[in-house]
């Protein structure tokens, strides 16, 4: 600032100087700002050389106060040297520019407004009128582009990363603990539904051996296959349980162990069938297998090997037929119930017709079973029965009961009557 006062050096302005120099007497400071962009211009005239010196002049520098609050700053003299330099009429002035102050955006429609540099602090009353520089107004497409700041972080980022990858974690095992949930509740309800399987054949051959013991043979019907209810009636199945008992003896002790090991792993493969070995005590003891399949509705008993099943009722049961076919009078059934070398004996089904409807008439027929046998083979059965006979002739009917022996032999049609003998004796 000395340098610039005594005038040595010239620069060159900052700012585009002044086409002509400013009169010696106009001297004037521009305040000085705290900003660099914002310096005011200084003109410093230099004395001329023939001013009688006197005293030196003074200049009052201010001291820029610490404090705003402060009180004035105490003013001192600095002598000023005087120059060297040749006597001039006029010396040479220097303008130095203050650079432009920011531009404040305008809105559109309204005029640019002046822009006044603030005083410099000094003395009040010292320093001179402010320049004023009149800004035009911008247009609008270059005004800036105003972006709002962005918000303040709300947490850290590592904080948000340990929680986010702990979320991820937590869930990742939630997921995991709930498939696992979902395996173990399905294993437990197929282990369930196995085992439910593997006990139904279990239940279902002692409700069996429990009606068996009790001749309850309504509930022992209701056990069996559809197959089996089909060959027989639930009044013949419970009238052959009953000859079964007259004949073998009743059932006072059943029991019944699987023919294979049966475990819930076994009936996931969803079985059909299973055997299980039969105990039968009646007068004498029997024992045999007993096979149980499984439908739509559940297991049933499918069928009992011959030796437990009891012994053979089909010759009785051909003995029944051919006692109804007598008493029915249809003399061509009751001859089809006849053994092949029985019919030759008796001669051709008319002949056989004539004897039984001319003068003898069976009415009636009761086997006993007491006597009852089959061999074992199976082939050749023999039991006592009582015959109702009607003996019709001279104009009069004469009825007898007759005791006789039937024999039966199994023929490729099933069982057929070889011969009725008459017991006179008894």
């Amino acid at each position: 600032m000395d340098d610039e006062r005594m005038g040595e050096g010239r620069r060159e302005p900052l700012w585009p100087p002044d086409t002509e120099p400013e009169p010696l007497s106009a001297r004037s400071t521009t305040p000085a700002t705290t900003s660099m962009t914002d310096t005011p211009t200084e003109r410093i005239p230099t004395p001329p050389a023939d001013t009688p010196v006197s005293e030196p002049p003074t200049e009052r520098i201010p001291t820029p106060p610490a404090d705003t609050s402060a009180p004035e700053a105490p003013t001192e003299r600095i002598p000023a040297v005087p120059a060297e330099e040749p006597p001039v009429s006029e010396a040479p002035t220097e303008r130095i520019s203050a650079m432009p102050a920011p531009v404040t955006p305008q809105a559109p429609g309204f005029p640019a407004h002046p822009v006044t540099s603030p005083p410099a602090s000094g003395p009040v009353g010292s320093a001179p009128e402010a320049e004023t520089a009149r800004v035009p107004a911008m247009d609008p497409a270059q005004w800036p582009t105003l972006r709002p700041a962005p918000p303040p972080p709300s947490a850290p980022a590592s904080r948000s990363r340990a929680a986010l990858a702990w979320a991820r974690a937590r869930w990742r095992w939630l997921t995991l603990a709930l498939a696992l949930l979902v395996v173990v509740a399905a294993a437990l309800s197929a282990y369930a539904y196995a085992t439910s399987l593997a006990a139904q054949p279990q239940r279902i051959v002692t409700s069996y051996c429990a009606a068996l013991t009790h001749a309850d043979y309504k509930a022992a019907y209701a056990l069996l296959a559809p197959s089996l209810q089909e060959q027989s009636t639930l009044a013949q199945y419970e009238a052959d349980g009953a000859a079964r008992d007259a004949i073998s003896g009743r059932v006072t002790r059943c029991s019944a162990t699987p023919a294979q090991r049966i475990s819930a792993l076994s009936f996931l493969g969803d079985p059909r069938s299973v055997i299980f070995n039969l105990a039968l005590t009646r007068a004498s003891g029997e024992s045999g297998q007993i096979a149980l399949s499984r439908d739509a509705t559940g297991w049933h008993v499918a069928g009992l090997s011959s030796g437990v099943s009891g012994v053979d009722l089909g010759p009785l049961h051909t003995e029944q037929t051919l006692c109804q076919a007598f008493i029915g009078r249809k003399y061509d059934v009751a001859y089809g119930l006849l053994s092949a070398p029985y019919q030759r004996e008796q001669g051709s089904e008319a002949a056989f017709a004539r004897a039984f409807g001319a003068n003898l008439a069976i009415t009636g027929c009761a086997p006993a079973l007491r006597g009852y046998t089959v061999d074992k083979a199976d082939q050749r059965a023999s039991f006592q029965v009582t015959l109702n006979v009607t003996v019709s002739g001279g104009g009069s009917a004469t009825s007898l009961t007759l005791p006789a022996k039937m024999a039966l032999v199994r023929e490729p049609d099933g069982w057929r009557v070889d011969s009725i003998t008459p017991l006179l004796g008894q």
